[in-house]
């Protein structure tokens, strides 16, 4: 029974574990009980049967002790183990999340022609901010079931926040203003105008910060999906896994 436990053919491993481990002992402590009812206090080679009751019933204690302890091991495992997809999950849904954003911005450019309204450059921007803190706060969750690739992960995260960085240099070059997080200091002559001059340059420039964006957000979710998941990159930069 022990062995069924602890294998994995056993499809309830904790109920096993426990008839194994409370059943079985009832069952001796009762006969032995019945034992000593009716030879309470009789001796047996020099030692009271009552005492050889108590030495069993320490063994059986600690037998009980040790095997609560294997159960609440393997429960914590099983717990982490069901968790985890979830955890995987939410990192990949708030990544393509955050692709969709970038995909609808670079969609407006397709659209432009030579003028752009800025607010939807500085709107986007924002809404990525946003959306790499959120990605970040699954990240945190994702660990406190798996540390096992902590490492990389960290670094693909970096590089996806430094990607973020360099649009955001992007759009201060291109507005001649500040942009420092979502500290945004805009030059006052951008302010007063609604739409402003876009042309194939900036295009270009554009398009390629924002590519690299998706490189990096492809890595990482190839990371955490792992090598279950395909995920092919046309299929991606159209928002979808």
């Amino acid at each position: 029974m022990i062995k069924k436990f602890l294998s994995q053919d056993s499809k309830y491993p904790v109920i096993d574990f426990l008839l194994w481990l409370v059943v079985y002992p009832f069952v001796i402590v009762f006969a032995v009980a019945f034992v000593v009812f009716i030879f309470s206090f009789s001796e047996f080679k020099g030692a009271k049967i009552t005492d050889w009751i108590s030495s069993i019933s320490a063994f059986i204690a600690m037998g009980f002790t040790g095997g609560l302890l294997i159960v609440t091991a393997k429960a914590a495992k099983s717990w982490r183990e069901q968790r985890l997809p979830d955890a995987r999950s939410a990192i990949i849904e708030n990544l393509i999340t955050y692709d969709g954003i970038i995909n609808n911005l670079m969609i407006e450019f397709n659209h432009a022609g030579n003028a752009i309204r800025y607010e939807k450059i500085l709107t986007t921007y924002l809404s990525l901010f946003n959306q790499l803190s959120i990605i970040e706060s699954s990240i945190m969750k994702y660990y406190l079931f798996d540390l096992t690739q902590k490492k990389e992960v960290d670094e693909l995260y970096l590089k996806l926040r430094d990607r973020l960085n360099d649009f955001a240099k992007e759009v201060s070059k291109y507005l001649n203003s500040s942009i420092k997080g979502k500290d945004i200091t805009l030059n006052p002559d951008i302010i007063e105008k609604s739409v402003l001059m876009f042309t194939i340059i900036d295009k270009l420039k554009f398009d390629k910060v924002l590519n690299k964006s998706l490189d990096a957000s492809l890595t990482l979710l190839s990371k955490i999906a792992g090598d279950n998941v395909v995920i092919k990159p046309n299929e991606k930069n159209n928002g979808c896994s």
